[in-house]
């Protein structure tokens, strides 16, 4: 199975309802997984966009990351270090 992480930014909505989109369309396929990064409001969001779907809820591991986007990298070396390393694709 292939593990896709997605740093979801924290300016605005889009980028989660983005990314929200994305793991439905890829879902279809069952050979992805995937490990959300954002900020609390973000997971809620994304949370409740794909709650309905038992097959996406249970391939997704939510990562809470609380940072400014100029300190995403160093905020995730400090309290995931290995994330990195165990994605097939960071986003």
């Amino acid at each position: 199975m292939k593990l896709i992480s997605v740093i979801v930014c924290n300016n605005g909505l889009g980028h989660a309802k983005r990314v929200s989109y994305l793991i439905a369309r890829l879902e279809k396929n069952s050979n992805y997984s995937f490990k959300i990064y954002a900020g609390r409001a973000k997971l809620n969001f994304m949370k409740n966009c794909v709650q309905s779907d038992a097959n996406i809820s249970r391939k997704i591991e939510w990562n809470e990351l609380n940072t400014d986007v100029e300190n995403y990298e160093i905020a995730i070396n400090e309290k995931y270090p290995e994330s990195w390393y165990s994605s097939d694709i960071v986003w």
